[in-house]
This record gives C-alpha cells, sequence and structure tokens, in this order.
C-alpha cells in the first residue's frame, strides 16, 4: 500500500486476488448477497479499480445523472439486474439500465432496501 496524507492506496501492480477479495468484503458491506448475483469483474476491471480507505470527518459525493455507462456487447448478462440506485438522504426506488432485459426483477440485493 502506498501512503497518501490519511489515505491508503493500492499500487496498480497489487495482487489482483488481495483487490477482489477487499472488493467482494466491500460489495457485501454495501449491498449482501450483490455479488452472487452478478458475474465476477474481469482482469480489466480489476486492473482499472483501486481500493482507498479514507477516515471521514466531512463528506462529497461526485453526482452523475442517467443510466450507467454500457455496451450492448460488453460481455455482460443483461438478465442480471443493472442500473441507478438512487442515493439521498434516504433511499428510494431503484432504476433499471436501459440494457436490463424487460421483466428483469430487482435483484434480492437491491430490492431490500
Amino acid at each position: 500500500m502506498q501512503q497518501n496524507g490519511h489515505a491508503r492506496r493500492r499500487s496498480l501492480a497489487a495482487d489482483q486476488i488481495s483487490l477482489a477479495v477487499e472488493l467482494l468484503v466491500l460489495s457485501e458491506r454495501l449491498m449482501p448477497g450483490r455479488s452472487e448475483e452478478v458475474r465476477p469483474m474481469t482482469r480489466r476491471e480489476l486492473a482499472a479499480t483501486i481500493v482507498l480507505r479514507i477516515p471521514l470527518t466531512g463528506v462529497s459525493m461526485k453526482m452523475r445523472s442517467g443510466a450507467p455507462s454500457e455496451a450492448v456487447d460488453d460481455g455482460e448478462n443483461h438478465a442480471v439486474w443493472a442500473g441507478v440506485v438512487p442515493v439521498v438522504t434516504g433511499w428510494v426506488a431503484p432504476s433499471a439500465s436501459p440494457l436490463t432485459a424487460d421483466g428483469t426483477e430487482v435483484s434480492a440485493s437491491v430490492r431490500w432496501r
């Protein structure tokens, strides 16, 4: 891990298995059961991902609008629910990705909110 002020950043050459485990733990903490519903991350996705541990005393977040950036031929199983879960001071109804197959039920890991 590299130190950057209070943040610890994993180097790009870090062990991808450890990174995958950290992401699994984080995912299960945020949305229990979601990792069993979706495909594993690809090597390319893991290589483009870092995990930051930052002590929070105040926060802000970057927001965007619209559906996730997805391609029709990205190898994803579009029968698995994907989309936007709006975050406000509480949870609101999730919004499906335009590429999610019609009739696909919202996954249990998303629905419990």
